[in-house]
């Protein structure tokens, strides 16, 4: 095709790279079928107390972010429901830029490797729990493309592009704390890719250092905002630095413990062969790297290059080994994704990097796939739990007196619908999500959504409540003060 003064125009496959075109294909179809995701009670819980993404922690922007939809054209707060189908179309297009960058960056560009290596960063099995919240997904997601973006960030200029670069990681910090365990494993990928390519050594060392200090930015902005921006002692209790007596001890091998299983529940046994085998690719591939530099006299480069897969791995663990209760590590473990990528990027243009390329590919297809189950098994504990709270509120509407209320408490977990069986064998992470997904923290969202007249009392003492009525599900216990609870166990 030729413009008006005759010279080729490019057509849409020049402007789009393979790469590109395996990414936006991936992030469809992880995204789209997440626009049935059901209500989940964070959001609603968070949306009725007023506080959106919690400034705890030093999430400012996320908090600041819907500040700007307030009102939305009804003169009152809005829901993040409201706006979740907006919120993904955003991060989709932030995250479609920040990968096909990183692609470029890190594999070189209009390779097919680069998509595959992109689309590695995301293939994780624990990436749908962090879409399980409407909230969220603007929060953590956020912050990932943030975080990538000053890892990539380049200038001319030393001082500008550690000043810059230190700046997009805070505003990521700001998204969501994991913001600093991103960028730090990002630049483990990149120095991987650059050093593979055999790049000057003046100019390697140079960036390694502006952008090991960007990440001493972030580490510390995040250990100061998470011990000093604590608003709820909730929060705070969670946030104590663990010590280094015994007690500390222990609570630390508590804390890798559970990662470990976190991990493990949530892959399958190919996914588990598949994490094994990126990591021993990616040994070979950072011993080669780490010879090959060794050889030319490129001492530092050369062990750098071998601490690259232990320091992927400590980052994964990092929380855990700091704090006594990190929130949510699930989330944290986003990282873990990146271990595939550092596989791909320590081996750049080798057969055994093409390999591992198709595994990884067909492994991040499989969590897009799995993801339209993920929200099928959501809506099929929606309607499901939704029937046993309508049927709660039966048993119980005589109390309701014209324009009265009933005050709830719920304990346990409600029976589980059907379809978390069938999904839960065809994804691992179902198990832990779903499973309690409307069970007893989700109360508050059911009790709002259905408009039934109650008031939900999350802090309740089991003392002093008495049978008044047991159902197949669930047991009703009434107590003096005419507060109920409902017993899922």
């Amino acid at each position: 095709m030729q413009t008006s003064d005759g010279i080729e125009a490019p057509t849409i496959a020049a402007r789009v790279s393979p790469a590109q075109l395996v990414i936006a294909l991936y992030l469809a179809a992880l995204l789209i079928p997440l626009l049935a995701l059901p209500l989940y009670h964070d959001d609603n819980g968070r949306f009725y107390r007023g506080v959106v993404a919690l400034w705890d922690k030093g999430r400012f922007l996320t908090e600041i972010y819907y500040a700007l939809f307030d009102g939305f054209g009804k003169g009152e707060r809005t829901n993040p429901v409201d706006i979740y189908p907006f919120n993904l179309m955003v991060v989709g297009l932030a995250l479609f830029a920040v990968l096909s960058r990183f692609a470029e960056r890190a594999f070189g560009a209009g390779g097919w490797l680069a998509g595959l290596g992109a689309i590695a960063v995301l293939s994780s099995p624990l990436l749908l729990e962090n879409f399980s919240y409407h909230v969220d997904v603007v929060g953590m997601l956020g912050a990932f493309v943030l975080a990538m973006w000053a890892a990539l960030y380049r200038h001319e200029r030393p001082w500008r592009e550690f000043a810059v670069g230190s700046a997009i990681a805070i505003a990521g910090c700001m998204f969501y704390q994991t913001a600093a365990n991103i960028v730090c494993a990002t630049l483990v990928v990149l120095f991987l890719a650059r050093a593979g390519r055999a790049e000057d050594d003046e100019t390697l060392t140079g960036w390694m250092g502006i952008k090991a200090a960007t990440a001493v930015v972030a580490l510390a902005w995040t250990f100061l905002t998470n011990r000093l921006v604590n608003l709820h002692d909730y929060v705070a209790s969670q946030s104590q630095f663990i010590g280094l007596d015994a007690a500390g001890m222990e609570h630390l091998a508590a804390n890798i413990e559970r990662t470990n299983h976190v991990i493990f529940r949530s892959l399958n046994g190919p996914q588990t062969l598949l994490l094994y085998a990126a990591i021993a690719l990616a040994v070979v591939g950072t011993v080669r790297i780490a010879v090959a530099a060794m050889v030319r006299g490129r001492i530092v480069i050369g062990i750098a290059a071998l601490l690259g897969v232990p320091a992927l791995v400590l980052l994964i663990y990092l929380p855990a080994a700091l704090f006594t209760q990190p929130i949510i590590f699930e989330r944290i473990l986003m990282t873990l994704g990146f271990v595939f990528c550092a596989a791909l990027a320590a081996n750049a243009g080798t057969a055994l990097a093409r390999a591992a390329g198709v595994a990884i590919a067909l492994s991040a297809l499989l969590v897009a796939a799995t993801s339209s189950a993920y929200v099928a098994s959501s809506l099929a504990n929606r309607e499901h739990s939704a029937t046993i709270y309508t049927t709660l509120f039966n048993d119980i509407r005589h109390e309701v007196k014209e324009g009265g209320t009933v005050t709830l408490s719920v304990a346990g977990r409600p029976a589980r619908a059907p379809a978390w069986d069938i999904n839960s064998r065809t994804f691992p992470v179902l198990n832990g999500i779903i499973q309690s997904y409307y069970g007893s923290y989700q109360a508050e969202g059911f009790v709002r959504h259905l408009g039934l007249p109650m008031t939900y009392k999350r802090y309740f003492d089991e003392d002093g409540y008495e049978l008044v009525l047991q159902r197949p599900t669930y047991a009703i216990l009434r107590n003096q003060a005419g507060e109920y609870l409902a017993d899922f166990r």
